[in-house]
């Protein structure tokens, strides 16, 4: 069984998505409905080429736009060889944290990749 991140998107109708992030076959979160999915896969997509060419920033933020106001901001952080990816809700102007994940860069960096191709497949 594969113990890695992985980091998967799905179509939905128009410009939506799901995301979806696993350790093998268990389901650590999902975020039902993602819009402007393309403009997710491009924010992943720009930090995977970062961290290949060493460059990446170690603490990176952005947000996430779900229907009803239930956005999600998602950090990404690195330490030397260590890496974490924290994705909180946005409730009221507040920071709830909703899924937590430590590992190496290598297997962020796998994750991040999988997702680009993922997404490549699905003609994000």
């Amino acid at each position: 069984m594969n113990s890695s991140l992985t980091i998967s998107i799905y179509r939905r109708a128009g410009r939506q998505a799901s995301l979806v992030f696993r350790r093998g076959n268990k389901v650590l979160y999902r975020i039902t409905t993602v819009e402007h999915a393309q403009a997710v896969v491009r924010v992943f997509g720009g930090y995977e080429a970062d961290l290949k060419k060493n460059e990446a920033e170690p603490e990176f933020v952005f947000e996430i736009l779900c229907p009803r106001k239930r956005n999600r901001a998602v950090e990404i952080g690195l330490d030397g060889g260590r890496a974490h990816l924290y994705v909180y809700e946005l409730v009221s102007g507040e920071l709830s944290p909703c899924f937590r994940w430590n590992g190496s860069r290598d297997e962020l960096f796998e994750a991040l990749g999988q997702l680009s191709l993922m997404a490549f497949i699905n003609r994000y």
